[in-house]
Formats: structure tokens, sequence, C-alpha cells
């Protein structure tokens, strides 16, 4: 029989609640140690959160890199290697986003990205069904918000669209 050592989130904030801030920051710092993403998480919280334009503009400038790190590779499976490393930080950091506003730029900066590369999607399924998914991701993520925010987007995801389909028959 497995021990189980988990309790719901609300029982875990009633007890943090009654917690010394010196025990606190020793369970945060003990938590940062043994998963790289809940250091990861910590430091968004302790210097984005207040301003989250700021953390965009860190990711978008560490995506650029990537990606010109990638724009000269020749060999299809180490361009879906590499396109696919890249999504996995995107989709880290854009849990970290407190809004899906934030989640849908980053989403479709990164298939801006993807079709900056003059890729003909028609050699993989796989890279076609990568972008395709994001786009679906960010419609979902659009459907979510206000409606007044969603001609601005819905404009931005259709050019996106357009931008696939023309990848698709280059």
């Amino acid at each position: 029989m497995a021990i189980k050592l988990e309790a719901p989130l609300s029982e875990i904030k009633k007890e943090l609640l009654h917690l010394p801030t010196a025990d606190l920051i020793q369970i945060i710092l003990r938590c940062a140690k043994y998963k790289k993403e809940v250091k990861e998480l910590i430091h968004f919280e302790l210097y984005y959160a207040q301003q989250p334009q700021g953390f965009l503009d860190t990711i978008f400038a560490s995506l650029d890199q990537e990606f010109v790190n990638i724009a000269t590779q020749k060999n299809i499976y180490f361009l879906k290697k590499s396109l696919r490393k890249i999504l996995r930080i995107v989709n880290r950091y854009a849990k970290f986003l407190p809004t899906s506003e934030n989640q849908i730029l980053l989403y479709c900066y990164f298939c801006q990205k993807v079709f900056d590369l003059k890729l003909n999607l028609q050699q993989s399924t796989a890279l076609y069904n990568m972008v395709s998914s994001q786009l679906e991701k960010v419609q979902k993520l659009i459907s979510k918000l206000h409606p007044d925010y969603w001609k601005d987007y819905t404009d931005t995801i259709t050019k996106l669209q357009q931008q696939l389909h023309t990848h698709l028959t280059a």
C-alpha cells in the first residue's frame, strides 16, 4: 500500500498561513531545489509578475536567438527537433503568464517566427501540424477573452492562418 503525501491546495494554503516567514522561505527554497520549472516560476513571481511585458520581451529575445540558431538548419529532422525544443520553452513560459492576451501574443510570435523561416510545410506533415495546433490553441484562448478583444486577435489569427496555407502551397 502506497502512502499518499498530498493534500488539497486549500488545505496547504491554510497551513502556510500559519507558518512564520522564515519557515515559508525555507519551504520555497527547498521546493526550488527539486524542480527547474518551480525555480523558474519563483523567479517569474519575484521579478516579472508586476511587469509581464518585460517578461514577454525577455522571452521574445530568447526565441529570436533560438530561431537564429536554427535558421541555417538544412536537415528537416533536426529542424523539427529544434522547433519542438523551442515550442516546449514557449509552452513552459506561457504557463507563467497571468493573462490570455499575453499567451496569445507568445504563441502568435512563435508561429510568425516559424513562417519567417520560409519553410515548405508540404515537406513535413509534422511541422504543419505543429504550427496548426498552435493556431488552434490561440483560437481557444481568444474564445475565452472578452468579446471586445476578439476582433483584434481574430484579425491576427486570420493573417497567420493565411500564411500557414501560403506556406503549405509554396
